[in-house]
């Protein structure tokens, strides 16, 4: 068997600029429930670039219990600048658990955040992201805890125990095919979806955290992402072969995401599922 050895990139081919583009990824659906994933805390978003006297909080959150969460990211090595912002936002919002991401932290300052934990009741996750290549042009977030609250542990175990329960039901980072659907909040158009892109031949899916992704010789064409109002399917597909392209689908081209290709469309009712049909086929036929 090869092993086959993966391929990491610069952020910024993902997320160019991180206040423009990388902070309203991270305030997205997708976004909160992979960090969410990772630190084993249900979250959502309440807004980004909040004001706190003359700075802004890149993402402001709570989690199952309506409790404040404050997330600061910033791409380089970790600093006295943004630390020192982390805790000034946590006083403004009367938040105890504070999330760093940043690509890496110095000793020094993974050191203060362990400090921190350990003695006092403010919760503070400091997490380096990096971005793992998965084809020429898509890339996956990952993260790694470096420093995390003293009961990090057993809280991960509780919410193991808590699975299924409450908004932030699914904590764990991989997912099944039926884990998705149960998440689901259409599940008959999933299931027109899903059930049409396996119709084509010679086509292998692969469920993962957020998304399930198929692939056609080898070439991802096409991902599922269940929301609650909604089917997000990803397509890899030339633009200039869709004679229109529908009110329910968005270029996100240069936005980073983990969808499989530049086009999202947000499926709600069938007769949007059919008009669909076509650029699937294009995408599939790429």
């Amino acid at each position: 068997m090869a092993i086959i050895k993966p391929v990491y990139g610069n952020i910024r081919k993902a997320w160019p600029k991180e206040n423009y583009d990388f902070t309203p990824w991270l305030a997205t659906e997708e976004g909160m429930e992979i960090l969410s994933d990772e630190i084993g805390i249900p979250l959502r978003a309440l807004g980004k670039e909040e004001p706190v006297g003359k700075y802004f909080l890149d993402v402001l959150a709570e989690d199952s219990n309506g409790d404040k969460v404050v997330i600061e990211n910033m791409y380089g090595e970790t600093d006295h600048d943004h630390i020192g912002k982390l805790f000034t936002y946590a006083a403004g919002f009367e938040a105890k658990t504070l999330i760093l991401i940043a690509e890496k932290f110095t000793l020094e300052h993974r050191a203060a955040l362990d400090f921190v934990n350990k003695n006092s009741d403010i919760k503070i996750f400091g997490m380096e992201i990096r971005v793992k290549k998965v084809n020429e042009d898509d890339y996956i977030p990952e993260f790694d805890i470096v420093s995390s609250p003293n009961d990090w542990t057993e809280t991960m175990k509780e919410n193991e125990k808590k699975k299924g329960r409450g908004w932030g039901k699914n904590l764990n980072p991989w997912k099944s095919v039926e884990d998705h659907r149960r998440n689901a909040g259409l599940p008959d158009i999933f299931d027109l979806i899903r059930n049409y892109l396996l119709g084509l031949n010679d086509v292998e899916e692969e469920s993962r955290a957020n998304l399930i992704y198929y692939k056609h010789k080898d070439k991802l064409f096409a991902s599922i992402a269940p929301q609650k109002s909604s089917i997000s399917l990803g397509l890899d597909v030339d633009m200039t072969q869709i004679k229109k392209i529908p009110d329910f689908a968005r270029d996100i081209t240069g936005i980073g995401r983990l969808d499989a290709g530049d086009l999202r469309l947000k499926i709600h009712t069938e007769k949007e599922f059919e008009e669909s049909k076509e650029i699937i086929d294009i995408a599939y036929n790429k």
